[in-house]
């Protein structure tokens, strides 16, 4: 596999962490901020997004469907979610949206739970696809 380039791959995490993905909230703010995030994978896991199929479940769930050489094996599924808890009477030392580093340390909500795998799973997709893989059989995600 191709090597991935960390910077980037840093740069598209920090991208997704600023994205106020607040699911205890139902104002049309936090609605907005949902309905910008799938553009954003699209931009940021271009190749990804022109092999997969993708479709929203309930407007803001993203299924993502990669398919493999051979759909009759049993389907791998991966899972991480892109849903936050606001930061709304915490006391954060940095900004809980800001994703930034200090002192090696990314600071963010989401950062391990569980945007983070989110974006590991991503990131490894577009490599494989660059690199012209397809799976052996469909992987959901």
């Amino acid at each position: 596999m191709t090597e991935i380039n960390k910077d980037l791959a840093l740069e598209h995490f920090q991208k997704i962490v600023r994205v106020k993905t607040v699911s205890n909230k139902d104002d049309e703010i936090y609605k907005e901020e949902f309905r910008s995030f799938l553009p954003l994978l699209k931009e940021l896991y271009p190749e990804t997004f022109k092999t997969v199929e993708c479709q929203l479940i309930n407007e803001f769930g993203i299924l993502i469907r990669w398919k493999g050489k051979n759909s009759s094996r049993k389907p791998v599924v991966l899972m991480a979610h892109h849903d936050v808890v606001s930061d709304e009477g915490q006391n954060w030392k940095h900004p809980a949206f800001e994703a930034e580093i200090i002192d090696d340390v990314i600071w963010g909500r989401g950062t391990i739970d569980n945007k983070c795998i989110f974006t590991a799973i991503l990131e490894a997709m577009e490599g494989l696809i660059k690199d012209g893989f397809t799976p052996e059989r469909d992987i959901y995600f």
